[in-house]
């Protein structure tokens, strides 16, 4: 039985309390983003969120979780599509192999509409609103509709 000395369990007791406040701003360091992907994601995920922060001037909280939650989205798309090409470029098949490569796709198309989904979302969120006064009894409002009005002269000629 190996004993702890003060000094270990002191660095252990220090190492805890980094990691919970690194959890905590997460948001802001991407702590829980860098442990949401393979390590060969890591850099590519940190300077992904930099860039969609610095795109879309994220500044609150559900902002900055949008842009991880695309980041996450496009890095699982690319790991099951990189899973997908490895097995396909077997030329042996077989049920289990076939059932694999279905399953494989479906994550592929799963993780690329989450990925559309988070990034419409904070394009949507970071619109200016669309603000429109209108001071009448009736109003219609569309988009690409034509109104095709007749004059007094052309009723009553018909």
């Amino acid at each position: 039985m190996t004993d702890i000395t003060p000094g270990e369990k002191a660095s252990d007791e220090v190492t805890k309390n980094l990691q919970a406040v690194s959890r905590a701003y997460s948001l802001e360091s991407g702590h829980m983003l860098m442990e949401s992907v393979e390590i060969e994601y890591h850099q590519l995920a940190l300077q992904m969120k930099i860039d969609l922060e610095k795109e879309f001037d994220c500044k609150t909280p559900s902002e900055q979780a949008l842009t991880d939650q695309v980041v996450i989205s496009y890095i699982r798309k690319l790991t099951f599509s990189r899973h997908l090409e490895e097995h396909k470029a077997q030329r042996v098949l077989s049920h289990e192999i076939n059932g694999y490569l279905n399953f494989i796709s479906k994550e592929v198309d799963r993780a690329h509409r989450q990925f559309l989904s988070a990034l419409e979302t904070l394009k949507a969120i970071k619109q200016p609103p669309f603000k429109v006064n209108v001071k009448a009894q009736n109003a219609f409002i569309a988009e690409n509709q034509q109104f095709n009005q007749h004059s007094k002269e052309n009723n009553e000629t018909k």
